[in-house]
């Protein structure tokens, strides 16, 4: 049976706001300043924050890290998974024991670079790491692409890709 920390309403203190209806298990670490959405659920032993942003309906799994990162709506992030410096789109699945490595990386948008910025990863709608994937700084993740067990991407996967081993 899950032990919750947060029931009963919105909490909001500096830097910290939890939805009423968030289930977040009360072995769960929050550190501020987070914002967690609606019908969001967290397991025991997650870590959420610092600077992290959770969407609406959202699964942490237990034992996962989640910092410094924007985690939109539908999103999954399985169990001992570790997601720093990372940015979702919906629907995103980031498996169970699946690492968004957060620090430098080099991105080019466009004609545009940007170097040496902090960017774990960046996950369009509906991409799929369906466990132990590993991500370096920088990468970028096409929608609906899927990132089989045990791969390690780096720089842009285009969109419906299919990485395996």
């Amino acid at each position: 049976m899950s032990r919750e920390l947060f029931t009963g309403g919105t909490i909001a203190r500096s830097g910290h706001a939890v939805h009423d209806t968030a289930r977040i298990d009360a072995e769960a670490s929050i550190t501020e300043p987070v914002a967690i959405g609606p019908d969001v659920e967290v397991g025991p032993n997650a870590s959420i924050g610092p600077y992290a942003s959770i969407g609406e309906n959202v699964s942490i799994g237990p034992g996962a890290v989640v910092e410094n990162s924007v985690v939109d709506d539908d999103t999954r992030v399985g169990a001992n998974a570790t997601v720093i410096d990372c940015v979702t789109g919906q629907g995103v699945l980031i498996g169970p024991g699946s690492v968004v490595l957060g620090g430098p990386g080099d991105v080019q948008v466009g004609s545009r670079v940007f170097e040496n910025k902090p960017l774990g990863a960046l996950l369009a709608d509906r991409a799929a790491a369906t466990g132990g994937v590993t991500f370096t700084p920088g990468t970028l993740v096409g929608s609906g692409a899927t990132l089989h067990p045990g791969t390690t991407v780096h720089g842009t996967i285009a969109a419906g890709a299919e990485v395996t081993r």
